[in-house]
């Protein structure tokens, strides 16, 4: 069966793929600033977390002809350190061992963005930023197969949340929950995964500036 509003649909999957891209690169990039921009300003504190002026500025002029803003790149990097920061309670951690085999195979999987990224923030920023991007990835895996979804089931309730949420309850009102899971099921995912950090974010010590 082709895909209900297969171009709005599209739209969601390109969005929702540009926040995994920047999530990805905020993991690599979002700090490397703090050690070469000692005086740069706070923009925010996240349990007592600080998110440099300069972290966001080497994001957005990477981003800023996608038209993704300034403030939500500043969003977007709030919920991805809420996320890590919530990585040891769920026994999600990493050894020197663990992370040296992420450097070793960053280098060895990706060479020219293992140079360019030395280069331009040092190894230690790089290593940093590796370890983050794994944590998030791991929380993230685990909060999707153990507390999101451990049965593998989306509810019903979660796909009329999600098509209102998107605008698209008149165009997938004729199909069942199995015919819209079954063209839109990832995008759908990462929607709840989204919901789960927003309501981290409520709970929060979080100050902008």
């Amino acid at each position: 069966m082709p895909c209900p509003v297969r171009g709005k649909s599209m739209n969601i999957k390109q969005r929702l793929r540009l926040i995994g891209v920047l999530g990805l690169f905020l993991c690599i990039a979002s700090s490397c600033a703090q050690n070469k921009n000692t005086n740069a300003t706070t923009l925010a504190i996240v349990n007592g977390q600080p998110i440099l002026d300069a972290q966001i500025d080497l994001v957005y002029e990477d981003f800023k002809d996608s038209g993704i803003t300034r403030e939500k790149i500043i969003e977007d990097t709030i919920l991805e350190i809420l996320v890590v920061q919530e990585a040891p309670s769920y026994g999600i951690v990493l050894t020197e061992s663990d992370i040296d085999q992420l450097v070793n195979g960053f280098k060895e999987q990706y060479p020219t963005h293992y140079k360019e990224a030395i280069d331009r923030y040092g190894y230690d920023a790089l290593k940093h930023k590796l370890t983050i991007r794994n944590l998030f990835i791991q929380t993230k895996s685990y909060i999707i197969n153990n507390i999101l979804f451990p049965e593998e089931e989306i509810s019903h309730e979660l796909i009329v949340d999600f098509t209102s949420a998107y605008g698209l309850t008149k165009q997938f009102e004729a199909y069942t929950d199995a015919q819209i899971i079954a063209h839109i099921k990832n995008e759908i995912i990462e929607y709840a995964f989204r919901q789960w950090m927003n309501d981290l974010r409520v709970n929060a010590d979080i100050e902008l500036f």
